[in-house]
């Protein structure tokens, strides 16, 4: 099961090849995941093929995508960049903005 592995994984990684099912139910999530649990380095590029009905688009670390006839290949880089909020409590909010910048 890919979610259990990306769950547990020590590992990181700068290149992921995705090809799961495409009636999967959960593969819109799979991006999500990845990013959450931060098995891609800085830098690092995530491809998933999926069919051209799964729109990726609007994910915030998505790039562009590839079409073969039925077959999509999204896109996706994780960039980390950390920037400091100015809050109106006593303490910062650290965010990390994981775009990219080219």
């Amino acid at each position: 099961d890919c979610f259990r592995f990306i769950k547990f994984t020590k590992e990181t990684y700068s290149f992921i090849f995705a090809d799961p099912p495409y009636n999967m139910p959960q593969l819109k999530d799979l991006p999500n995941h990845i990013f959450e649990h931060r098995i891609l380095k800085p830098g690092g590029t995530l491809v998933v093929e999926h069919d051209k009905h799964t729109d990726f688009e609007s994910h915030p670390h998505f790039q562009n995508y590839r079409q073969y006839g039925r077959v999509r290949f999204s896109f996706f880089t994780f960039t980390l960049i950390e920037q400091i909020v100015p809050t109106s409590s006593s303490f910062n909010l650290t965010i990390f903005d994981l775009s990219v910048s080219e």
